[in-house]
Formats: C-alpha cells, sequence, structure tokens
C-alpha cells in the first residue's frame, strides 16, 4: 500500500459519507463506531491534519476525531 492509497482500505467505503457529518451525539457516535474498526484510522487522521480544501481545514469525523473547525487557513 502507497501511502496514496490508503482509503481503498478505510471501513468507512461504502458508507453515506453525510453519517460523518453528524448533527446529534448518537451520529457522531455512529461514525467513531466505524472510525474505531478501520485498519488505516492513523493515516486518515493525519490526513486531515495535514490538507486543507480550498484554503479551510477538513471537517467532519477523520480518524475517529471530530474535525470541526471551518474557519479557512491562510498560506
Amino acid at each position: 500500500m502507497t501511502t496514496d492509497d490508503w482509503w481503498t482500505k478505510a471501513a468507512c467505503q461504502g458508507e453515506d459519507t453525510e453519517i460523518f457529518f453528524p448533527q446529534t451525539p448518537a451520529q457522531e457516535r455512529a461514525a467513531k463506531a466505524i472510525c474505531n474498526t478501520c485498519p488505516v484510522k492513523t493515516q486518515c487522521g493525519h490526513y486531515a491534519a495535514t490538507h486543507t480544501i480550498y484554503g479551510y481545514p477538513i471537517t467532519g469525523i477523520w480518524g475517529g476525531k471530530h474535525r470541526g473547525t471551518t474557519t479557512k487557513t491562510t498560506t
């Protein structure tokens, strides 16, 4: 597995992505439960922590952690 294809091994493959943008504590627990079974949880969390989308931090549940900020970063 290369560093660029870790997501192909993710436990969330095939899941509705809405689950990873929870609106309730129960939804957040459900998303994190999927992450807790994932063999690439560490890579996922690292990716979200070190990448942006159009200058904005990645949000939602990544690597079992809620990344809730939407403040644009400056570089």
